[in-house]
């Protein structure tokens, strides 16, 4: 059952056993990362998430960099335990609840050998967990319990990703009831009639998204987006899909299919968003220093068009990924804060489509990241700075110390030569500080420069 948790409770699990035992380990992060197999940052992050749920029920004590549970507590345990048992239980409950509808209520508590009173407070807890999701569990009366939204995209995308969160493309024929091979076939035929770029991951997405809605449909719940003419398709042949497996009908599974294209057809006028997109790479290029191929330059324009189409026809979060991959752009973002903020400068300098970067910028990150491995290979640009001072190096090494410390600069992208101004051979820095004039230019300071002139020289670094 606990392999039905997400990765993220999952970890916790793995984090919590592992230092709450009669072994009473003193572990450091980095053995807690061998053991949970993610980075150090992230074992951080979830101490902190941690201590946040569990605390004061379970207490990880640090000492000199190692982290330890104080007195080894079996019974403490045993109730995460059932905390984590039970969220595996909403999990297989509401993939059955989408897969099996017509289950009656009482059927299903045998199935899962459940109680009523264990039924229904699941269900509850999951009402209360995905309530600012706008997802919830209707009780309708002795008749099954149904899962409603007033946005049943959500739903279906959501479903989407924690199957193949939770299952990956194993067993999909028997979870989903179809032949995945020959409906890959079929949504393949249709990108490529349509002219749409897809990889191995879009395509299994789009055809466990396009099960999810098949069975959505049949049950009665519509989408909520938009369809249009252009995500409509004809003489498609869905029989060989679902052939030894289940009923179909063909009504359903074209409102499905055009559910998957809705997210893949183009709104905007292609050349406005190609002039966007071609204008947003070059400002990566030539301002922020990127190396990119070819090939990385083609993948992130396709996708950064893809992704204004899907946001300019539905302005909020409508990405397949996003809300399951938050944790991991979390952690991403964290080791490498730079890289956003060098795509999100160099998205607002050259945005020629009213559009907030902010909507999308995670999802374009994360598929160019996913898929361009020299965006990750990129060498940071140092930055040359000369501080002199005509009190001597040892004054202008303090300025440069001052300066580090105070805004907590990264050394790894600033080389800050000191020199006394009476010794000055060259001037040939991207930036120059000093607090005597001189040919060329220099940022004039102080001897002792006040908190105006040190943020006018962080300015100049950033900027």
């Amino acid at each position: 059952m606990l392999n039905l948790l997400n990765t993220l409770d999952r970890n916790h699990y793995k984090l919590i056993t592992y230092l709450n035992s009669d072994a009473q380990p003193h572990a450091s992060v980095g053995d807690l990362s061998n053991h949970c197999k993610c980075s150090e940052k992230t074992i951080y992050t979830y101490l902190d998430q941690i201590a946040q749920e569990w605390e004061p029920l379970l207490i990880i004590e640090s000492y000199s960099g190692r982290y330890y549970v104080d007195e080894y507590n079996q019974k403490t345990n045993e109730q995460i335990l059932r905390t984590f048992l039970m969220r595996s239980l909403s999990i297989t409950l509401f993939i059955d609840i989408v897969k099996n509808p017509e289950t009656l209520n009482e059927d299903r508590m045998k199935q899962f050998y459940i109680s009523e009173s264990t039924f229904y407070r699941t269900l509850r807890m999951m009402n209360k967990e995905f309530g600012s999701s706008a997802i919830q569990f209707k009780r309708n009366g002795s008749r099954p319990v149904s899962i409603v939204s007033e946005q049943e995209h959500y739903i279906r995308k959501f479903v989407t990703c924690l199957i193949l969160e939770l299952y990956g493309t194993k067993d999909l024929d028997d979870i989903l009831k179809i032949n995945l091979e020959e409906a890959k076939l079929v949504i393949q035929e249709v990108f490529d009639r349509k002219g749409i770029y897809y990889d191995s991951l879009t395509l299994i997405f789009s055809v466990t998204l396009f099960v999810v809605s098949e069975l959505r449909e049949r049950q009665g719940f519509h989408s909520n987006l938009s369809m249009i003419p252009a995500t409509m398709v004809e003489a498609i042949d869905f029989s060989k899909i679902f052939k030894g497996y289940r009923d179909y009908e063909t009504t359903h599974c074209m409102q499905s299919l055009s559910e998957v294209l809705y997210y893949h057809t183009p709104i905007l006028n292609p050349s406005e968003t190609k002039v966007f997109s071609d204008a947003f790479l070059d400002e990566l290029i030539a301002k922020h220093d990127y190396i990119l191929s070819k090939d990385t330059q083609i993948f992130i324009s396709l996708i950064h068009q893809t992704l204004l189409n899907n946001y300019s026809l539905y302005p909020f979060k409508t990405s397949l990924f996003i809300d399951r991959i938050a944790d991991f752009m979390h952690a991403f973002y964290e080791e490498h804060p730079k890289i956003r903020s060098d795509f999100y400068q160099a998205l607002n300098a050259s945005q020629t489509i009213s559009l907030n970067p902010d909507l999308y910028l995670d999802d374009l990150l994360y598929w160019s990241i996913m898929n361009c491995s020299d965006i990750l290979d990129q060498k940071p640009k140092i930055m040359r700075i000369l501080i002199y001072s005509d009190l001597g190096i040892q004054h202008a090494m303090y300025i440069r110390n001052n300066l580090m410390c105070r805004f907590k600069l990264d050394a790894t992208q600033i080389q800050i030569d000191c020199m006394s101004y009476f010794e000055l051979t060259s001037m040939d820095y991207d930036l120059c500080i000093g607090n005597t004039p001189t040919t060329g230019d220099v940022i004039l300071i102080d001897d002792y420069p006040s908190q105006k002139q040190y943020i006018n020289i962080l300015r100049k670094i950033i900027f």
